[in-house]
């Protein structure tokens, strides 16, 4: 099964109130009537938009007049501190007369690395579509968006870790019925989590993806890949288990991770340093040929991924639109 890197998802779901029952129908009648005639009734209005649907509005703009309240808090202490809990991050919202709160918990975030208190976190706080909030946890390079999609009454929580410098940062957008981030990795389109994926929950907003899985005597291999929207890989999530049970977990581009990622035209490479010996480094590759992407860990510290008996594959192949692998090729 795959790793997640996403943290555990707590949700309160609200029930909504029932509708009164219809009145029963009446008996059919064995005498045959005229039939009645039946007056034209107008199509039934449909519901208004959402305030701010299709654009992402700053929260003080989105809440000014009184009819809509968020706030957002955080929790938690650093891992050296004699009482440390997991960062958590908690989205309080109201609308239309419901109260729904969502949490989501970030293990690979050190608090003493944000930048931003929770006064600033809450200014910060954009808006998208009427119905997805996003807080941005900065570190002093980088950091992580927090995301909360508002949909049948509970709020599903997402991460998504973002590169930037010490002057600038991600950048949100709403753009063709879909949210954009905008970083110094370029854009990428958040959809909705697919109902197979274990890793998030339902309706969380995810980047968009290609990924594959395949089961072979040598072992089971999950790959994904975050694409930006021309195409280019953003993060890499792998993972591989041995019969035995012995597994290797990859990933780069994530909250926590160390591999710095360089991008050309159809070549995403992964690097992560080694102070003791440059030379041998860890280095992948993700190469593309329009929907078609090929995984190579060209060179890679055992201890640093895998446990004993377990190996990464040598070529993974895979397609987009694709759930199965094209091709897996272990070592000889």
């Amino acid at each position: 099964m795959p790793h997640p890197r996403l943290a555990a998802v707590t949700m309160l779901f609200l029930a909504g109130c029932s509708s009164p029952d219809a009145p029963a129908p009446a008996s059919a009648s064995g005498t045959a009537t005229a039939a009645t005639p039946t007056r034209a009734t107008s199509p039934a209005t449909p519901a208004a938009p959402a305030f701010g649907a299709g654009s992402c509005l700053p929260l003080a703009q989105w809440q000014a007049d009184g009819k809509r309240r968020f706030v957002v808090h955080s929790a938690g202490e650093t891992s050296g501190s004699d009482e440390a809990t997991t960062f958590t991050l908690h989205f309080d919202v109201r609308l239309d007369g419901m109260a729904i709160t969502g949490q989501l918990a970030l293990p690979d975030i050190d608090p003493a690395s944000i930048v931003v208190d929770d006064a600033e976190l809450q200014q910060q706080v954009q808006v998208c579509d009427g119905r997805v909030f996003i807080a941005s946890l900065a570190e002093e390079r980088g950091g992580v968006l927090v995301i909360g999609n508002l949909k049948d009454g509970a709020l599903s929580m997402t991460s998504l870790a973002y590169a930037s410098g010490d002057e600038d940062t991600a950048e949100v957008g709403f753009k063709d019925g879909a949210v954009v981030v905008t970083d110094r990795n370029g854009s990428v389109r958040l959809q909705e989590s697919s109902a197979t994926d274990s890793a998030t929950p339902a309706h969380g907003l995810v980047a968009e993806s290609v990924q594959c899985e395949q089961d072979a005597p040598q072992g089971r291999t999950w790959l994904r890949l975050a694409l930006n929207t021309d195409g280019g890989v953003r993060s890499m999530e792998y993972t591989t288990t041995m019969p035995g049970g012995a597994s290797c977990t990859v990933s780069a581009g994530l909250a926590g991770d160390t591999a710095t990622i360089s991008q050309t035209k159809n070549t995403t490479d992964m690097r992560w340093d080694d102070n003791t010996d440059p030379s041998q480094a860890s280095h992948m590759r993700v190469t593309r040929a329009g929907d078609d992407y090929t995984f190579e860990p060209l060179r890679y510290d055992h201890p640093q991924f895998c446990g004993q008996s377990a190996e990464l594959a040598q070529v993974i192949k895979l397609r987009r639109g694709s759930a199965t692998c094209t091709s897996v090729e272990w070592p000889k």
